[in-house]
C-alpha cells in the first residue's frame, strides 16, 4: 500500500468516524430538546431559576416572620417579668 492510498484510506476512516459522530450528536441533542415542553431548553433553564429565587424569597420571609415572632415573645416575657416584679414588690399601678 502507498502513502497516498494509506492518507486516503486514514481520511476516509476519519470522514467516516466524524460523519457516526455528528449522527450520534444530533441523535442525544434530538433527545434532549424533545425531553422539555416545546423543545426549549432555555425557558425551562429560567423556568428553574424562577422556582429557584421564589425558594430563596420564600425563605427570607419565613425567616422574618420567625424573627418577629421571637422578638414578640421576648418583649412578652419581659412584660410579664416585669408585671409580676410589680405585684411582688406591691406597687399599686392604679392609683
Amino acid at each position: 500500500m502507498t502513502e497516498h492510498e494509506l492518507d486516503s484510506a486514514l481520511n476516509k476512516v476519519k470522514a467516516d468516524l466524524l460523519l457516526k459522530i455528528d449522527e450520534q450528536v444530533k441523535k442525544l441533542r434530538d433527545e434532549v430538546e424533545t425531553a422539555f415542553h416545546n423543545n426549549d431548553l432555555i425557558s425551562h433553564r429560567n423556568y428553574h431559576a424562577e422556582i429557584v429565587e421564589k425558594t430563596k424569597e420564600k425563605k427570607e420571609i419565613w425567616l422574618d416572620v420567625k424573627k418577629k415572632i421571637a422578638t414578640s415573645i421576648v418583649w412578652a416575657i419581659i412584660a410579664l417579668a416585669v408585671s409580676y416584679i410589680t405585684y411582688k414588690m406591691g406597687f399599686d399601678l392604679k392609683s
